[in-house]
Formats: C-alpha cells, structure tokens, sequence
C-alpha cells in the first residue's frame, strides 16, 4: 500500500476504534480510559513570588474520548514498524486531593484540598516504534516505545481549595498561577509525559499484541 493511502487508513481506522475501546474493552485487557485514575503523582512547580510542591491523590483525568487524529506519518518495513499521530483533543480535565506546601514570598503555607485542572484543545505527537514479528503465518507488531511529543495548549486554567489558608491570600495565588499558566504549564508537561507514556504503551501493546497487522492494514 502506498504510504499516502496507508497514512489515510490508519488514520481512519484509529479514529473508528477510539470509540470502542475508550471506555474499556475486556478482550484485551484495556481498562476504562475516560475517566482515568492516575493515582498517587508529585509535582513541583515555582515562578517568581510563588512555589508549589504538591501530593496529589485518588485523581483522574476525563475527556481522552474527545481525541481525534488529524494526520499520521508512517514507515513501515518487513522488520520494522514506526508510527507518528498528530492527536487533538476539545477538552482535558484532571481532578482529584491534594496536600503539599506551597510558599508566597517568603511566607510557607501546607496546603491540603481539591484541585480541577482543565486544559482547552490540547494536542501532541504520538510516535509509536516496534518490530514485526511473524507468528503462525501472520505478521504482528511488538510495540517497544511511544513517545509523547511537541505538546501544546489553547488555554489552561486551575482551582484549588485549600491552597492557603487565608481565603484573600488563597485567591491571588490562584490568580497568579490562572495569569501565569504557560511557565507552570512548562513545568508541569515532562513529569505528565512520564506519567501517560506508560499508559499508552501499554493499551498499545494489548491491542497489538492480539490483533495481526494484516488485518488493521490490508494490502
């Protein structure tokens, strides 16, 4: 197949199965991914008067349904399979407790509260790299590395409860992270590519891992 043609294939065949699988798909082993429950994460994060370092507990992240593909790069050999999605998204929001400290010049706080991150039309680069590995007559892809990469943001902005004590305090806080969000955002964007590289790889494994790539790319 032609990599024009493949390129449109693949890009049309990811965003028919999204659907199907987003919200968990028992056959393989892919759990629900809209809500996500990341679990425990650290951040730390500081631009100019203010610094937080927080604990962040039982949160997830919703609005991974809304990805859609928009292009795909591909090249695809007998031995090797490589793979870049240019993904947009309408809305990410990520949710969840957290304790920490969190220092306004030279003034130290502990924080403890509910944060609501929301992230307007997010995208990025997917890159998937594996091996074809022939197995009983068909050809299957061994998925060794996904990589998250050339992030971008419309608009972001945060609350917290509880981020100070002193509700005056606490609200210029807010409005100096929601004024400033691109340095945090740049902060925050390689401890979250560490986070869901993971995840990726490993939805992508289950899925190729059972499915031949004869069958997701017909000649």
């Amino acid at each position: 197949m032609p990599s024009k043609e493949r390129n449109e294939c693949i890009k049309n065949s990811v965003n028919e199965l999204l659907p199907s699988i987003i919200h968990g798909y028992d056959p393989l082993g892919i759990p629900d991914l809209d809500p996500y429950s990341v679990g425990i994460e650290r951040f730390s994060v500081g631009e100019g008067i203010l610094s937080v370092k927080i604990l962040i507990e039982d949160s997830k992240t919703l609005g991974i349904s809304t990805a859609n593909v928009t292009n795909v790069k591909s090249k695809i050999t007998k031995d090797n399979f490589g793979v870049i999605l240019d993904v947009d998204f309408s809305k990410m929001t990520a949710e969840g407790n957290y304790k920490g400290d969190t220092r306004v010049n030279d003034f130290s706080f502990k924080s403890k509260g509910f944060f609501t991150l929301n992230i307007f039309k997010p995208k990025f680069k997917l890159k998937f790299l594996g091996k074809i590995k022939p197995t009983n007559g068909q050809n299957f892809v061994d998925i060794h590395t996904i990589k998250i990469m050339d992030t971008q943001v419309e608009d972001l902005n945060v609350d917290f409860t509880g981020l100070v004590a002193e509700p005056v305090v606490n609200q210029f806080a807010l409005e100096f992270i929601n004024q400033n969000w691109r340095n945090f955002y740049q902060q925050l964007v390689p401890r979250a590519v560490v986070s869901w590289e993971p995840i990726y790889l490993s939805v992508a494994k289950k899925f190729f891992d059972n499915i031949p790539l004869d069958e997701l790319m017909p000649e």
